[in-house]
């Protein structure tokens, strides 16, 4: 059973550019609120005002604001009930540029605290932003501004990390671009979104410089799969539903369409008709008819 699964030809570029399509898509839904629930929003212009506002951003290296800006941005892409709610907020600071209501609904909701509930990130709760828990913003617990490696060794296991997930990423994919092939992407993103484009293209860069890839993976294609059933939904972003319909048809599985919102159905008490066919196939072995689709 495969929820969301990501296309069988896994090459990056053209996982982005799906994904840049499905982000505009979720976008638009956004801008429609101008003219609708927003009489007096210009929905001519709306669009060309988020782009400029995110260059500006930018330029002006306002990166608290552009942080903000982008996290409530990326709530309401990935489930239109969140883009509906957020589009009013999201429509006025592109026009008007002042982030005071952004700032007010992160603190309001506590979108900017860690699991631990503390406002900076390191999980002490005291928010200085130092690890230590004791408020002085020195990073050693004692008061006295010596700093000690604590920091540094998160900063060390983050970046392992990072390394790792690259490496693995381009011993799959053998692409290597070149600036001039990057460009060409970048203009194929930007037909598809041109208020994502920039953001994907850094991942279609990530194997810059890398080595050879000794290994790497192939499109699935195979008839010799166990039964499948392969679930996708309309209003996915970050797998969208066309992924879904290729992997099915990849691996010979029964394709399942799902209406509901955001990534991922299965067992999140979304959809009762997803969760009871996943159960009677899991348990019986027994696959839904071809087009089936739960709404």
């Amino acid at each position: 059973m495969l929820d969301a699964p990501l296309r069988p030809a896994g090459k990056i570029d053209s996982l982005l550019l799906d994904t840049a399509v499905a982000q505009q898509r979720s976008f638009e839904l956004i801008l429609g609120a101008c003219g609708s629930t927003l009489p007096d929003c210009d929905r001519a212009t709306v669009e060309s005002a988020f782009v400029a506002r995110a260059n500006s951003l930018i330029d002006n290296e306002e990166l608290e604001t552009f942080d903000a800006f982008f996290l409530l941005m990326t709530i309401a892409i990935e489930e239109s009930d969140n883009g509906e709610a957020l589009a009013p907020l999201l429509i006025d600071y592109a026009f008007t540029g002042d982030p005071m209501q952004i700032f007010a609904f992160i603190e309001e909701f506590g979108l900017n605290d860690d699991e631990d509930g503390d406002s900076d990130g390191d999980g002490d709760g005291d928010g200085d932003g130092d690890g230590d828990g004791d408020g002085d913003g020195d990073g050693d617990g004692d008061g006295d501004g010596e700093q000690n490696s604590e920091g540094d060794e998160g900063d060390e296991s983050e970046n392992v990390s990072i390394t790792l997930e690259r490496a693995v990423l381009c011993a799959d994919d053998d692409t290597r671009h070149s600036v001039e092939s990057l460009l060409t992407t970048l203009v194929s993103l930007n037909d598809a979104s041109d208020f994502f484009a920039e953001s994907q293209l850094p991942l279609s860069a990530s194997c810059v410089g890398w080595p050879e890839a000794l290994d790497p993976i192939t499109d699935i294609q195979t008839n010799a799969a166990p039964a499948s059933l392969v679930i996708g939904g309309s209003g996915d972003v970050l797998t969208p539903i066309n992924w879904a319909v290729e992997t099915a048809e990849a691996v010979g599985g029964v394709f399942l369409s799902s209406d509901h919102l955001g990534h991922t159905v299965v067992f999140q008490r979304e959809d009762d008709c997803v969760d009871s066919i996943v159960v009677e196939f899991l348990v019986d072995g027994n696959l839904p008819a071809e087009g089936t689709t739960c709404n």
